[in-house]
C-alpha cells in the first residue's frame, strides 16, 4: 500500500495550485485568513501545520508538534462526547502527517507521540457509540490511524466499512436512513456529520492510492449521500425528517462541518458531476471554509479557481 504523508487530505499540487492561484478567489480570501487568523486551544496545533505545509513556516511546524504533545493524551478525552472526541483524534492525525518530515525539535520523539496516539485511538474505541454518525467518525478515525501507524490490516478494515455503510445504509435518494429518523430535531445534523465523515474517508484513502470515492452500488456512492442535505441550505419547507427545521440551523450546521464541502466540489468537477454547481452555490456563502477537524483549511487547500464570465463580446 502505497503511503504519501503530506497531511491527510492534499498533496504539494494541491499547495502549487493554492499558490499560484493566491491573487484569485477563492483563494486570496483563504490565504488572508490563514495568514491573519491564530486559532486557540487544539486548533492551533493543525493551524500550525498549515502554516508549515502552505508557508513552509518552520515556527508553524513547532506550534504543530508543540499543540500535538500536548492533545494527544487519551485521558483530555475524558468528559468530552463521543463525537468530540472523535474529532479532535482526527485533527491530531492530520496534524501529524502535515509536520511527519519536520526535522527540528519536537517535545516528544515520533515513536513517542505515536504511541500516545495509538493509546488515544484505543480508548476511543473502547467507548459506546449511540448514533450512526459517531460509528462514521469512529471508521475515519481508524482509516486515519492506520495511516499514521503504517497499519494495514486498520486500514483495509475502514475501508471496508465504508464500502458496507455506502451498500446498506445510504438510499437511493441519499439520505441516511438511521441519521434522519427520529424527528427529535436532529436528523438535518446526524446527516451532515455522517456525510462529512465519509467524504473524508474517500478523500484521505484516495491519498494512499484506495479508490472509495468511486465505489458504488446500483448507482449510489458517497457522492449521492454527500449532496442530499445541500438542497436545504436555503429553505427547509420540503425537510420532511424534523418538523418545523429552521434553516438558520442548517446554515450554522454547514459552517461548523462543511469543510469536505469543498473535497465534494472539487471531486465532482474531475468527474463532471453536473451537481457540483448547487454545491458552488453554497460555497460562495461559507467559504472561506476552516473545519479543523473535518480538513483544515478546505477553501485554501482544495478550491478550484473560480471561471470568469466572458462579456456578451468577450
Amino acid at each position: 500500500m502505497d503511503i504519501h504523508h503530506y497531511g491527510m487530505y492534499f498533496t504539494f499540487a494541491h499547495v502549487q495550485t493554492a499558490r499560484a492561484q493566491s491573487e484569485r478567489e477563492p483563494f486570496a480570501a483563504a490565504w488572508a485568513f490563514l495568514n491573519g487568523h491564530t486559532p486557540s486551544g487544539i486548533d492551533a496545533a493543525l493551524w500550525g501545520g498549515l502554516r508549515y505545509r502552505l508557508n513552509d513556516s518552520r515556527i508553524g511546524a513547532a506550534m504543530a508538534a508543540e499543540g500535538a504533545a500536548r492533545w494527544v493524551d487519551a485521558t483530555l478525552m475524558e468528559g468530552q462526547s463521543f463525537l468530540d472526541a472523535a474529532r479532535d483524534t482526527a485533527l491530531l492525525a492530520h496534524t501529524h502527517e502535515l509536520i511527519r518530515d519536520f526535522e527540528g525539535d519536537t517535545p516528544l520523539s515520533p515513536d513517542a507521540w505515536r504511541s500516545a496516539f495509538a493509546a488515544r485511538v484505543e480508548a476511543l474505541n473502547a467507548r459506546a457509540v449511540g448514533r450512526i454518525d459517531e460509528g462514521y467518525w469512529r471508521t475515519l478515525v481508524n482509516l486515519l490511524a492506520g495511516i499514521v501507524l503504517e497499519r494495514a490490516s486498520d486500514i483495509e478494515a475502514a475501508c471496508a466499512e465504508f464500502q458496507r455503510a455506502i451498500a446498506e445504509d445510504v438510499s437511493p435518494r441519499g439520505y441516511i436512513e438511521a441519521a434522519v429518523m427520529g424527528k427529535d430535531g436532529g436528523a438535518m445534523a446526524r446527516q451532515i456529520r455522517a456525510a462529512s465523515a465519509l467524504v473524508l474517508m474517500a478523500e484521505a484513502a484516495a491519498h494512499i492510492g484506495i479508490d472509495l470515492w468511486g465505489y458504488n452500488v446500483r448507482g449510489v456512492s458517497v457522492m449521492t449521500t454527500a449532496v442530499y442535505p445541500i438542497y436545504y441550505f436555503y429553505t427547509t419547507v420540503k425537510w420532511k425528517w424534523d418538523v418545523g427545521y429552521p434553516v438558520e440551523n442548517v446554515q450554522a450546521l454547514f459552517r461548523e462541518y462543511g469543510g469536505y464541502l469543498e473535497l465534494l466540489a472539487r471531486r465532482m468537477a474531475s468527474v463532471g458531476t453536473t451537481p457540483s454547481k448547487d454545491v458552488n452555490v453554497i460555497l460562495t456563502d461559507v467559504r472561506p471554509l476552516f473545519d479543523a477537524r473535518g480538513g483544515g483549511l478546505t477553501t485554501l487547500t482544495h478550491a478550484l479557481p473560480e471561471v470568469k464570465r466572458r462579456g456578451l463580446f468577450g
